[in-house]
């Protein structure tokens, strides 16, 4: 298991509500992961504990066996081999660009991880002709559109190599000739045996990524009505964690008391492993629990997301 967040609890400060609680997460090396969910969901906190910008306030974030504390990405070294390792591209790429150019953005990671001269030159280069950014080279980053500073801040991740690519919206901003080559090379990726965890708002590019990716949507809100039932709701997750393990999408639940979320997981459950019967090699199974009542509507979306998917 490459990464692993065992009973994951997190707030952003003392006394505020609870980003995430008793947070149960796997995901195994060379998988791709979809995550997706409203605007404060936690997807962003989410990804700032798997690059260790972040840390559990109770609970365990384990990376290939090893636990990741503030404490242990204070040795250089310890550091220097986890940040290499997990490649992060944030939401806003702004947030990335402080370089007084485009070379050097993209060199300056390879830099840190102090390889030689000519293999920066040689990744720099790379990386500039795959992202068709060449003629940016010597421009200031922060004088470039929003789609070009996304390219530029995809580029300085992938100059690193990583093992792990954990990409926060990389498809918000770009133009349908963009995404679409995206999602191939996100493709080329996962091919090669790269872990790609990926935070969208786009469920039709979802679709489109590739085989074998899981899908799940957080699970943030009205938390005190699950006050006390956390016990049952984690041994639901665990069960949908087992289907995404084999190819199915996970979780998708909104809003609504526990009985709700509990009787619409319960139903979304027995129609995935139904789906898995049916047609083991889907690469993706749309389940959902929407805010609305349990029934008819929650069950007609499942079931015809299910036969339009027996359709295909």
């Amino acid at each position: 298991m490459i990464i692993e967040l065992k009973n994951v609890s997190f707030k952003y400060e003392k006394g505020a509500e609870p980003v995430f609680t008793d947070l149960d997460l796997k995901v195994e090396e060379g998988t791709c992961l979809a995550v997706t969910g409203d605007n404060g969901s936690g997807k962003t906190t989410l990804f700032r504990i798997i690059n260790g910008l972040s840390f559990p306030e109770r609970g365990e974030y384990l990376y290939k066996g090893t636990v990741i504390t503030e404490a242990y990405l204070k040795d250089n070294a310890c550091a220097k081999r986890f940040h290499k390792e997990i490649g992060y591209l944030f939401q806003n790429p702004d947030t990335m660009l402080f370089n007084s150019s485009v070379y050097d953005e993209v060199a300056f990671g390879p830099r840190q991880m102090g390889l030689r001269d000519e293999e920066v030159e040689e990744r720099v280069r790379d990386c500039l002709k795959l992202f068709e950014i060449e003629d940016l080279a010597d421009k200031v980053p922060y004088h470039l559109s929003g789609g070009q500073k996304k390219w530029v801040a995809l580029a300085s991740v992938i100059a690193l190599n990583p093992e792990v690519l954990v990409l926060d919206e990389p498809f918000a901003g770009l133009d349908s000739k963009k995404e679409a080559w995206l999602v191939d090379f996100l493709s080329e990726l996962k091919a090669a045996g790269k872990t790609l965890i990926i935070a969208t708002h786009k469920e039709d590019i979802i679709k489109d990524l590739p085989p074998t990716c899981g899908w799940i949507t957080l699970i943030v809100e009205d938390m005190d009505a699950l006050s006390g039932q956390n016990d049952k709701l984690q041994e639901m997750m665990r069960a949908f964690s087992a289907f995404a393990a084999k190819r199915a999408s996970v979780i998708l639940v909104g809003k609504g008391n526990h009985e709700d979320v509990f009787a619409g997981c319960e139903y979304a459950l027995d129609k995935m492993a139904a789906g898995l019967e049916a047609k083991e090699e889907d690469n993706l199974l749309m389940i959902g629990c929407y805010e609305q009542e349990v029934s008819p509507r929650k069950e007609n979306v499942v079931y015809e997301t299910l036969e339009e998917q027996s359709d295909d």
